[in-house]
């Protein structure tokens, strides 16, 4: 099980949805891996956001819930997809709406 040092290592932009947070928040967690390889927002158990290169079903154990994964080069992230206002907004309500409990372990529609 990672436990929360692992993934600052793995992961050092993370968002504590235990925390208040913002859209600005969401745009640096956006903007902080680049459109490359396929990603996936994922939320540990604990309440923390990340950006994972781990995309599918794969290193689950710890994870509360992720999103679909985003494929690469379609513009789901990095400093372009940060600055596109209604996806950074609809990934913020996506994350208030299911944290700290979501209705299932993967969303594909929000």
């Amino acid at each position: 099980m990672a436990n929360n040092a692992s993934l600052q290592r793995k992961y050092p932009v993370k968002l504590n949805l235990n925390e208040p947070f913002n859209h600005k928040d969401v745009q640096r967690l956006i903007a902080s891996k680049d459109d490359t390889q396929n990603r996936q927002l994922r939320v540990s158990n604990d309440g923390m956001a990340y950006l994972s290169d781990v995309v599918g079903n794969l290193d689950l154990e710890d994870v509360a819930f992720c999103f679909e994964t985003w494929s690469f080069d379609c513009g789901y992230c990095g400093p372009t997809a940060a600055k596109d206002s209604s996806w950074t907004q609809a990934i913020h309500k996506a994350l208030l709406d299911n944290w700290p409990n979501p209705p299932c372990r993967y969303l594909d529609d929000y």
